[in-house]
């Protein structure tokens, strides 16, 4: 009896083994899976915005197209945080025509950044819309 089970319990271990790894493995997968949608998302959505500031009014509804399927994939895969900030963009217009939605935008893209740190606002002000807008906001 104790023959059986000696030969019995490296079996087991290795059958327990396997399966705690499958288990991880794909939970692991999923995750990987769900950030890569969720910046996918977002990176479409803000090449929308980007292309709408520079195409004329007969390519302005596919990008419209575009950006709304962005803006659904957010929705379904976005953080809280992220969403608020859509929200906000949305409720100013969702334009970069005025301060108030230019502020919007910047914090969207602050909340969108999956590391968080310290970047001022001046910054993405310079880099995504460049200065003459940067001194629109800041008047």
């Amino acid at each position: 009896m104790t023959y059986i089970i000696l030969n019995f319990l490296p079996l087991a271990g290795v059958i327990i083994g396997a399966c705690l790894h499958y288990l991880f493995t794909r939970s692991s997968e999923a995750d990987k899976n769900f950030l890569i949608l969720r910046q996918k998302a977002y990176a479409d959505y803000l090449e929308s915005i980007a292309e709408s500031a520079f195409t004329k009014n007969d390519e302005l509804r596919l990008i419209q197209k575009k950006a709304a399927e962005a803006k659904t994939r957010m929705v379904i895969y976005g953080d809280k945080s992220v969403i608020l900030a859509l929200s906000d963009f949305e409720i100013k217009g969702a334009k970069l025509d005025n301060p108030d939605s230019i502020k919007c935008f910047v914090t969207l893209i602050k909340k969108m950044r999956f590391r968080k740190d310290q970047i001022e606002e001046s910054h993405f002000l310079n880099i995504l819309l460049g200065v003459k807008t940067k001194r629109l906001v800041l008047k």
